[in-house]
């Protein structure tokens, strides 16, 4: 399994290359930029190599039982074939669970750095000032969204700010301020209005010079964080990004998809064990190439069922978690059914 990993990888780092050949070559980008964004992107596609990489490893491990006659002495002997599927199903679910720690935690991190290597070091577009930011959209706690002409991180200071506050998509306020300053660990907004959006239809407008707003406890540093895509965030950013976008009534149905997606995918190589142990006859009477070939076409299968599902759930055709754990349903009752088959 060790073998086909490494295999695996190195054929997934080849066709990346290849696909971003005209970036680096334009860029003239030097070997050890390229090394060093690969080994950042390596999290990820291990991850996505690893179910086609157990599945081989299953199947040369069973098919090779059955071509030294391993297989029938043990069930001529009395010992059942599930119970001789035992470790290498207990093998696959291990697999599975430290696969779900890579994908909740360290993929997302690998992806945020890698990320960042590809724009501002290969592609060389600036950074972002560290203390400034211009034309800022911010989604906040409590269901605000913050639009503002700047933030000077410096000086603690917003201009041209607008605060819209929802409720389950519903718009309850709205604050247009010409500057906000934290000081005393609040924020006092100067020369504005605050508008009250009532559920009769009215709107209730009140100006101010200076007035204070201690329900927004957001900081100044948290706007000067990076704005991070799905895939670059860890399970509980993701989780709490979800919770804000729901509170402002936007679109959550990616992120719910994308959540439930990080623990769906893992058990694929528990899934893969299961439906590999049918396929060792093929295996016996055809040779490793056979089997080779077996584990690519149940791994494209596999990540087309997981494409399919996924668009199916963005599209709100299926409910997010069905869509996300469509492929392992279909492969669980693939592999039952297989078992059900052989033992008959």
């Amino acid at each position: 399994m060790v073998a086909s990993t490494v295999a695996f990888l190195s054929v997934a780092v080849v066709v990346d290359m290849f696909e971003r050949l005209d970036t680096f070559i334009d860029n003239h980008v030097a070997a050890g930029l390229i090394a060093k964004y690969y080994l950042a992107k390596m999290q990820f596609l291990f991850v996505l190599v690893l179910p086609v990489a157990t599945l081989i490893g299953a199947l040369f491990c069973l098919g090779g039982m059955a071509r030294r006659s391993e297989l029938i002495a043990m069930t001529s002997s009395g010992i059942s074939l599930y119970r001789i599927l035992v470790p290498l199903l207990v093998a696959g679910l291990v697999i599975s669970l430290l696969a779900t720690t890579f994908t909740v935690e360290i993929v997302p991190r690998g992806n945020e750095v890698s990320s960042d290597i590809l724009d501002h070091e290969i592609k060389g577009r600036p950074r972002l000032d560290r203390d400034l930011r211009t034309d800022l959209n911010y989604l906040g706690m409590g269901g605000r969204y913050f639009l503002m002409r700047t933030f000077d991180g410096k000086k603690n200071t917003m201009k041209d700010v607008v605060v819209q506050e929802f409720a389950q998509g519903t718009l309850l306020q709205r604050i247009d301020a010409k500057t906000a300053l934290w000081e005393n660990g609040t924020w006092t907004f100067r020369d504005g209005y605050l508008r009250r959006f009532l559920p009769n239809g009215r709107v209730e407008a009140q100006p101010f010079e200076e007035r204070v707003f201690p329900d927004i406890k957001e900081k100044p540093h948290d706007f000067l964080r990076p704005i991070k895509e799905p895939v670059e965030m860890t399970l509980g950013e993701l989780i709490e990004h979800t919770k804000r976008s729901k509170l402002s009534g936007a679109d959550i149905t990616r992120l719910l998809v994308e959540k439930n997606r990080r623990f769906a995918f893992p058990f694929a190589n528990f899934l893969v064990v299961l439906l590999g142990a049918p396929m060792t006859g093929a295996i016996r009477r055809s040779g490793h190439a056979v089997g080779f070939a077996l584990a690519l076409f149940v791994g494209f299968l596999y990540y087309v069922l997981l494409e399919i599902g996924g668009t199916l759930g963005i599209n709100g055709t299926l409910p997010a978690s069905v869509a996300a754990w469509l492929p392992n349903v279909v492969f669980l009752l693939a592999g039952l059914y297989g078992l059900y088959k052989t033992r008959k």
